[in-house]
């Protein structure tokens, strides 16, 4: 009897269909969050983050470079030895009230 070869999810297929998180991840995830809500940084208050394939995942709008990192920098203490993957997109707010995307 044969073995059916199931293929991995792309990464499309998992961003449509999310699984459930295990009760550990998404501790993680919710522990997170709180930890960047806590920030003295209130921008990084509403940045999502969830755990996917071993890794801690942000996502979420910032308006610097430097707020993108010290999220990062704020999580390495919360999540042991997950990986991050900084999602976060850098947009400036320009001078006429529109946002520039970088």
């Amino acid at each position: 009897m044969s073995k059916a070869i199931i293929a991995p999810r792309t990464r499309r297929q998992r961003l449509t269909r999310p699984r459930p998180l295990p009760p550990r991840d998404s501790s993680i995830a919710t522990r997170a969050e709180a930890v960047l809500k806590r920030s003295r940084y209130r921008e990084l208050g509403t940045v999502h983050c969830y755990v996917e394939d071993g890794a801690l995942v942000l996502v979420g709008q910032v308006s610097s470079y430097f707020l993108k990192q010290m999220a990062q920098a704020l999580l390495r203490r919360v999540i042991g030895s997950l990986k991050i993957e900084n999602e976060l997109e850098v947009v400036y707010p320009s001078r006429t009230g529109h946002h520039t995307r970088h």
